[in-house]
């Protein structure tokens, strides 16, 4: 009831079903439709497909029309301007981060009397966070804020102690209230580290959900991803998902996703996967644009260029499905030809660096650091042959 009544549902509403039923949104599209007194309307995203969507829900009278992040940022960018939607008053996007762009093209798209809804929930909580977007509202950030608490849900961002962390800070999620899960089914061990009494005394339980949350100044949740995301790189703390966001501020950067690969020396390294807009930006380029807004730490150390990115069934990034680095790291090349080695010296330099960045090719004016290096893979290459240092020495190095 929570959910219907933010969205401010009644008896004449009619709700779109795109989900499949498996998808745990399909639970509050079904029941928050139907104890309200209004119609839901199935469609079969697989077998429709993206381009009769626009059709689907004019011809029906949709007014109430929910997907997730992906499937909205997909169909929105088929839309011509050509298409007008005289009953639809809400569009809710959940599951996955909304960019500012998709904002954009709501605004572009969508009729004044229509509202943008970024959402975010869970299995074990249901509806949980929204967040109201108009042609009125306002933000800096390349990510939508994952929004305010349903009623109902207490927010808490506690640290790895159990501590509420500072205003600005990040910490994990933790939802209070009397309406959760009442554990993971035949799995009381993980039940137990999930689910916490309230601390206080009170009807009220914990959940703690794994994501990664920050306190905005109006009070809002940004999402910074899952706990499991968070990975230490030469020793600092990163998470994947800040990164992500930087990227997504480079004009020419459609989409971003950040993982972690095993580097050429067994040690785990940042790399980016990004699909363009318009003419693809080289790896020297993407790196000097995060450099402007991250530490040195958080620039990843291979780029790739992809057409899209790889998706579970249910629409969300699965970063397990990203390709190999070394299946990618060819279409990453700068545009500007690379000078070759003009002497056997050079020429064995070049190889040493190869070796020791794992990259297909250098030219004798980039940067190490600029191919992927490091202050301890530049350590590396004195150990590397030994034949390379008395070249050195003969050269004067």
């Amino acid at each position: 009831m929570r959910y219907s009544r933010a969205l401010g549902m009644d008896a004449t509403d009619s709700h779109s079903q795109i989900h499949s039923l498996t998808h745990a949104a399909s639970l509050k599209n079904l029941f928050g439709t139907f104890l309200m007194g209004g119609g839901l309307f199935m469609y079969d995203l697989k077998e429709e497909g993206l381009m009769n969507l626009g059709p689907w829900l004019i011809r029906e009278g949709i007014t109430i029309c929910g997907m997730v992040s992906t499937t909205f940022r997909h169909f929105v960018q088929l839309l011509t301007g050509a298409e007008f939607f005289p009953r639809l008053r809400v569009v809710c996007v959940q599951a996955e981060p909304l960019h500012r762009r998709d904002v954009d093209l709501f605004v572009a798209h969508f009729p004044p009397s229509c509202q943008l809804i970024h959402e975010m929930g869970s299995s074990e909580t249901g509806p949980l966070l929204y967040y109201p977007v108009d042609r009125s509202t306002s933000s800096k950030s390349v990510v939508v804020p994952a929004g305010f608490p349903f009623d109902g849900m207490k927010i808490r961002l506690l640290d790895e102690a159990g501590n509420q962390v500072q205003p600005t800070q990040a910490g994990q999620i933790v939802v209070q209230s009397k309406y959760l899960a009442l554990g993971y089914w035949n799995n009381p061990t993980l039940s137990q580290s999930a689910f916490h009494p309230d601390p206080e005394g009170g009807e009220e339980r914990l959940y703690y959900t794994g994501d990664l949350g920050r306190m905005l100044p109006d009070g809002a949740i940004q999402h910074m991803g899952r706990k499991d995301d968070q990975v230490k790189i030469r020793g600092h703390r990163v998470e994947i998902a800040e990164v992500e966001m930087a990227l997504l501020t480079h004009p020419n950067v459609k989409e971003a996703a950040v993982t972690t690969r095993v580097g050429h020396h067994g040690d785990k390294r940042l790399a980016a996967y990004v699909i363009p807009r318009g003419q693809a930006p080289g790896s020297g380029e993407l790196r000097h644009w995060l450099k402007k807004s991250l530490p040195d730490f958080m620039i990843p150390s291979h780029f790739a260029v992809l057409d899209k990115l790889p998706l579970t069934s249910t629409g969300k990034l699965d970063r397990r499905a990203l390709p190999d680095l070394e299946e990618t790291i060819a279409g990453t090349e700068d545009a500007f030809p690379k000078l070759p080695p003009c002497d056997a010296i050079e020429l064995e330099l070049i190889d040493i660096w190869r070796k020791v960045l794992g990259v297909a090719s250098a030219g004798v004016e980039e940067n190490f650091f600029d191919l992927g290096g490091d202050s301890l893979l530049a350590l590396v290459l004195f150990v590397e042959p030994k034949s390379c240092n008395r070249e050195l020495s003969a050269a004067g190095a």
